[in-house]
């Protein structure tokens, strides 16, 4: 069926359901207090994030929410400053808390390699189509890390914060007036990313993949040198 909005065809799908923009607070709401719930559990040592994709992807909103402070953005704007907040709030616990440390691969670092180059190629593109394509890039790679481990060692993950981060989004891509690359992309993408975590969290379990303590190793890497 053909997609319509005022009369004018835009394509091959139908949007039944379109929501009003201040639909953008709910959206806010929603990701501070699943934020706060990830930033919890970290600080009780019973998440325990990956620092090359929580380091990375603050380093990716201060850019975003930089661009849009200088850019004058309203609305749009409140929803990066939530993320920025809950990314680096996260990043920053994971060193203050001795439970939520997590000994990051060589294969992180590398993935971590491919962000920053994402981050540059994003940020030197013209075409806004394109620098849109180089910050998902760069977001991916950020996130990759984080992905595996949320099958590989599900118990050090946090469900319930990546599926309202997930449910969040969704609503940010109700919201989208414009159904153009530029518009829908990111916030696409930001909730199948989550939903995808959320699920492969649930596969981890259902498989008997590690818990928490087999797969991150000790508590601090100055503890392993003292039992040396």
């Amino acid at each position: 069926m053909l997609l319509k909005r005022n009369g004018a065809v835009l394509g091959h799908t139908t949007i039944a359901v379109m929501l009003p923009g201040y639909f953008v607070v709910i959206t806010v709401a929603i990701s501070f207090f699943a934020g706060l719930g990830y930033l919890r559990s970290t600080i009780k040592g019973e998440t325990q994030p990956n620092r090359v994709t929580w380091g990375l992807l603050t380093a990716i909103m201060l850019v975003i929410f930089a661009a849009q402070l200088d850019a004058g953005v309203s609305w749009p704007i409140a929803s990066v400053s939530i993320a920025l907040f809950n990314s680096g709030s996260i990043f920053i616990a994971s060193f203050a808390s001795k439970g939520a440390y997590w000994k990051s691969q060589p294969k992180d670092y590398v993935f971590g390699a491919f962000s920053i180059v994402g981050l540059v190629l994003w940020q030197i593109s013209d075409s806004p189509e394109i620098a849109i394509a180089f910050n998902i890039l760069a977001d991916f790679m950020a996130w990759y890390p984080t992905i595996v481990k949320a099958y590989k060692s599900p118990n050090s993950e946090n469900q319930r914060a990546w599926l309202l981060w997930g449910f969040a989004h969704s609503i940010s891509v109700l919201v989208v007036k414009d159904w153009e690359f530029a518009e829908y992309s990111f916030p696409l993408y930001l909730t199948v990313g989550n939903l995808l975590v959320a699920g492969l969290i649930t596969l981890g379990k259902r498989h008997g993949n590690g818990s928490k303590q087999e797969e991150a190793g000790p508590s601090e890497p100055s503890e392993q040198l003292q039992k040396d």
